[in-house]
């Protein structure tokens, strides 16, 4: 046990190598005493741990009786390495670990990339005007200031600022003099606590005015910046992603665009508003209509394509968002349905057709019993059944734990037998169907990249079909017409597809001893009926994926015809002259011949492009347009997850601004380089 009057002093090397920050110094002696330089860091008496301030603390709680605590972790002395190493280890492992693996010098500045992507770096919050930088000259302390029009203000107070809001003041009461005093107690270690986060010298922080006009400032700016980039000439094309969400009670809409720049694509965020209407095509139409039309008025000319999520207010043929945006835009556009929902929706439903429904039944009824069974979590060391939600990510996943734990779970059914307990024949076809799972999700997040085209997802799809034609063995008889001559008693055909009993059997053996063991089992007619349920899942998968694609038609159906062209002939004429001096540079030159054969699938357009050195440049804008097209709508989803990550229980009461300008600081960085 360490002495009460034994003190470590702080070693300011440690700043440095173990990520700390100090909090604290003794106020009293620093400015009460005349103290010599050696003794100064006597008078530290409290650090922080950086890791906390800007990652926040590890947040695995699986098996914890209480929750974690996700507040700032603050030494006091002693200071001693051996706690600041197990607080490291134990609440930031990988960033710790990361963090050992760089030089001094880049740990110096290791803390700088998270901090400049939050609004206070912005901010000079020690001071009671508000200066913001927009751009600089070449002369350094010069900074060029630019007016935000007018159109642009007016739409941030239409989208944020709703009349209910000045209503709830109404029902405030005046606090008593003793409430007030237990108040100020009670807060009192908070506000000094976040007096030492933001290093504000004054003790209440920055005001909810500055703040609030920080705010109003960046998503302005940010607004501005989008508007001078749409109304660029190079900027010929863009596209729009938008999508729904509701989080604690509150509804909002977010919209994203992409775009070309001097052939560089780019995903930015556009806006995330409140949601106050009902959640029809036309209401989601004008709101876009509102928001292009202050950004650039001429949006109609160069609106070439709308991704969407597949849900009926978006995609009705009639009176949907894309085919209004359409009517709207003053050329024919792609009508994008986001092939990972696609995908979602073919497993879905394969999944839940499995013997007859009842595989997905029983699956969703055991996870709901397993759910409630907290004697068994704990005594599985806290690992909990996962959830089942809509997803069939989330339905992958509980199968996979479901069969990581079987050996429990066999012993649990054994000593309760639930009424929900799977029988032996679900249990061979749930292994079968996770292997066809884990093929499947390797593609799936590869169609959910940002930088993702839609020439390159097809070709993703369809090395998917190959794939899992490949592992089982199916096969069409317009590819393999000998099948047609085979007894098909030892094969099960759908469709023009058809796949052999013995492979079926093969790949049930191959998932285990276990899995091979329990089948041997089985009576004929119940080995019979199992790989009949699993060779009509596999089928079915093929046929569905067979079906997926981006590009729709005005009917919502597969679009097999690309879009038309709309640029002037003269200009049309230049991205040939492009290509045609492209060819012949491939056939001439062995440099960029070699370079361009080292690509592929995985190569991205922008990586793809610069490798030419700037050469083509009409033609790589004309193709960047083209690649603007949404392939998915993963970047909209991302923003929500980062929206329930800003917007937690203890925030609840961020207002819709502020919340919108957090994404703005975002990419306030990259706008103001383009």
């Amino acid at each position: 046990m360490v002495s009460r009057k034994r003190t470590t002093p702080f070693q300011e090397k440690h700043c440095i190598q173990f990520g700390l920050e100090i909090a604290g110094r003794d106020i009293k002696k620093l400015f009460g005493l005349e103290i010599a330089g050696r003794d100064i860091k006597k008078l530290v008496i409290c650090v922080q741990c950086r890791f906390c301030v800007h990652f926040g603390r590890d947040g695995d709680d699986v098996g914890r009786k209480r929750a974690r605590s996700n507040a700032i972790c603050y030494f006091s002395p002693p200071y001693r390495p051996e706690l600041y190493r197990k607080h490291l280890e134990n609440q930031h492992s990988s960033e710790w670990a990361e963090y050992c693996r760089l030089p001094p010098d880049e740990q110096r500045v290791y803390f700088d990339k998270s901090k400049n992507t939050t609004m206070s770096s912005f901010c000079h919050s020690a001071s009671d005007v508000l200066h913001f930088t927009i751009g600089k000259k070449t002369c350094e302390h010069n900074f060029v200031l630019t007016t935000i029009a007018e159109p642009i203000v007016n739409l941030i107070e239409d989208l944020f600022f709703h009349p209910d809001d000045d209503a709830a003041d109404r029902d405030q009461e005046s606090i008593t003099k003793a409430n007030a005093m237990k108040l100020f107690k009670r807060d009192e270690a908070v506000i000094e606590q976040h007096r030492r986060c933001t290093k504000n010298p004054k003790l209440s922080g920055i005001s909810d005015h500055m703040m609030s006009q920080f705010v109003r400032v960046v998503v302005a700016v940010d607004l501005q910046f989008l508007s001078k980039i749409l109304s660029r000439s190079d900027v010929w094309a863009f596209l729009i992603a938008c999508d729904g969400y509701s989080h604690f009670g509150i509804s909002s809409l977010d919209i994203r665009i992409r775009l070309s720049v001097e052939g560089v694509l780019y995903n930015f965020h556009l806006v995330l508003v409140p949601f106050y209407d009902r959640h029809t095509a036309l209401n989601i139409f004008n709101l876009n209509v509102k928001v292009l039309d202050v950004l650039y008025s001429q949006w109609r000319e160069k609106l070439l394509s709308v991704s969407n999520d597949g849900e009926n207010t978006m995609t009705c043929r009639h009176g949907g968002l894309v085919t209004l945006l359409g009517k709207e835009a003053e050329n024919h556009i792609l009508r994008i349905w986001c092939p990972p929902h696609q995908i979602d929706l073919v497993i879905k439903g394969c999944t839940k057709r499995m013997d007859g429904g009842d595989f997905y039944k029983t699956a969703h009824a055991f996870s709901v019993h397993l759910r409630a069974q907290q004697n068994l979590a704990t005594a599985m060391g806290g690992t909990k059944c996962p959830k089942d939600t809509t997803r069939w990510v989330a339905f992958g996943k509980l199968i996979k734990w479901i069969l990581q734990h079987r050996v429990k779970l066999f012993n649990h059914i054994e000593s309760t037998n639930p009424i929900q307990s799977p029988s032996k024949p679900w249990w061979i076809m749930a292994t079968a169907v996770t292997s066809m799972f884990d093929t499947v999700a390797v593609t799936f997040a590869i169609l959910q990249s940002r930088d993702l085209v839609l020439s390159k997802q097809q070709g993703e799809i369809d090395n998917l079909i190959l794939r899992l034609c490949n592992s089982m063995c199916i096969r069409h008889e317009d590819i393999d017409k000998s099948f047609l001559e085979i007894n098909q008693t030892n094969f099960y055909k759908l469709d023009a597809w058809w796949i052999s009993m013995e492979t079926i059997v093969g790949h049930v053996k191959d998932q285990g001893s276990w899995a091979r063991d329990m089948f041997s089992s089985f009576t004929n007619d119940v080995k019979a009926a199992t790989l009949g349920g699993i060779a009509k899942f596999a089928i079915e998968l093929i046929i569905g994926l067979k079906k997926v694609r981006a590009e729709r038609d005005s009917n919502n159906n597969a679009s097999n015809e690309d879009a038309p062209p709309f640029w002037t002939a003269a200009q049309i004429e230049e991205v040939e002259a492009d290509h045609r001096d492209l060819i012949k540079t491939y056939e001439n030159e062995e440099t960029v011949r070699r370079t361009i054969d080292r690509h592929d699938l995985k190569t991205m357009f922008n990586e793809a492009w610069d490798s030419l050195k700037d050469r083509f440049k009409t033609l790589r804008c004309f193709c960047s347009g083209l690649a603007t097209a949404f392939a998915n709508t993963t970047s909209v989803e991302s923003d929500f997850s980062v929206l329930k990550w800003e917007v937690d229980s203890n925030r609840t009461s961020l207002t819709n601004l502020t919340i919108e300008g957090i994404f703005q600081s975002k990419q306030h960085e990259l706008l103001s380089q383009i």
